[in-house]
């Protein structure tokens, strides 16, 4: 496995009084010590993303069986500041766009892959982003962020991937965008507090012609967004049920007909899902309560074993992203920083940092880059 350097977004989870969003952001926080000749640890969250080439070398073209190679995969970091939070990348991966968090203000920054130099499409302000995607043909950035005047409800935004005017297009909206195959159509959710749901809705890429396909009982809690397969005929979401048993649901939603059918269930948190090229499998990221940290995970489709795809020392946000052809994948890796600091008396303005070291655990996350292999038949 090689890994290169790069930076990603990091994670945290907002709530609000009328819904609550999934959103992975991090937010530096250090704790300064209170009492003389004391030493507290410091704790800073930070996010980091993580670039994911996937190669799947020509299994399309040679017609054959595939399987991932993952001994051929390759793992980046793509970003150093700590601040990222949420991914998304370009249909021909040519670039990726992520969130920065800073403090309390958050701005959307464009990476072109090939020379690693950023460009910020939307200066830093006080709002919240819940998604970001590409349009199919790659020109358009459409995102889902709340207002300063509005915390409680956020809307969608279509621009141009360089920048530009941005233009609304849908209000009350609560996570990324999927769009169908051809780019004519989005699919987008929206949490209802009373009765506990979560709404389905398509409409067209202009978000005009809006309406319900399909109402699933959910709390309307880790929304990471939906995802269309890539022959147009079923959406996939991941949902958190309550009841006698609560667990987190990846939905199956025919388009035809709204039949909506169970693919896979844990009562650890699932990510949003992302088709691998061919739809016969999905790519998740799946919490691992006992490893006290998230990997992803590879769900066959329309039926078989759920299969580990990552087994490493990251702990992957729900938010994943891949290029059209299956070869790039972006993911969030979350790790906490401790600190320890020491300050005379009552004087917390006078504390210094006294350790310096990464602790790997539920708070950072970072960008990787992935490139696998895929093998024909035996």
């Amino acid at each position: 496995m090689l890994v290169e350097s790069g930076s990603g977004p990091g994670v945290s989870v907002p709530e609000s009084s009328r819904v609550s969003a999934a959103q992975i952001a991090s937010a530096a926080t250090q704790v300064p010590p209170a009492k003389r000749g004391s030493a507290k640890t410091a704790i800073a969250a930070a996010a980091f993303v993580m670039l994911v080439a996937a190669a799947f070398v020509g299994y399309r073209l040679l017609n054959r069986p595939h399987g991932l190679n993952l001994q051929n995969m390759q793992i980046a970091k793509f970003t150093d500041s700590g601040k990222a939070a949420l991914v998304a990348i370009s249909p021909d991966r040519r670039y990726v766009a992520y969130v920065l968090h800073d403090a309390e203000q958050q701005s959307l920054w464009m990476r072109h892959v090939a020379t690693k130099s950023d460009v910020q499409v939307l200066a830093p302000d006080v709002v919240d982003f819940k998604g970001v995607t590409f349009s199919p043909d790659g020109n358009y950035l459409y995102y889902v962020r709340s207002d300063k005047t509005t915390q409680n409800y956020s809307y969608l935004y279509q621009m141009p991937v360089l920048g530009g005017n941005p233009r609304q297009l849908i209000r009350d909206i609560d996570a990324a965008v999927g769009f169908s195959p051809d780019g004519t159509q989005i699919v987008f959710i929206r949490g209802m507090p009373d009765p506990a749901e979560v709404e389905v809705h398509i409409a067209s890429a202009d978000g005009s012609g809006e309406h319900v396909l399909a109402r699933l009982p959910a709390y309307a809690v880790f929304l990471s967004g939906p995802n269309w397969s890539p022959d147009g005929k079923v959406i996939a979401v991941a949902t958190l049920q309550t009841g006698k048993e609560q667990k987190f649901v990846l939905n199956i939603i025919r388009v035809a007909d709204a039949n909506v059918t169970t693919l896979y269930s844990d009562a650890a948190i699932l990510g949003r899902p992302v088709w691998l090229p061919d739809g016969n499998s999905l790519l998740i990221a799946v919490g691992m309560p006992k490893e006290n940290r998230a990997q992803i995970w590879e769900i066959p489709y329309p039926k078989g074993e759920p299969r580990r795809f990552t087994n490493d020392l990251s702990n992957y946000s729900l938010y994943l992203d891949l290029s059209r052809d299956g070869r790039m994948l972006v993911a969030l890796d979350n790790t906490q920083i401790s600190n320890i600091w020491i300050a005379p008396g009552e004087k917390a303005y006078q504390a210094r940092q006294i350790t310096s070291c990464w602790c790997v655990a539920e708070a950072v996350n970072w960008i990787l880059s992935m490139r696998m292999g895929a093998r024909g038949p035996p």
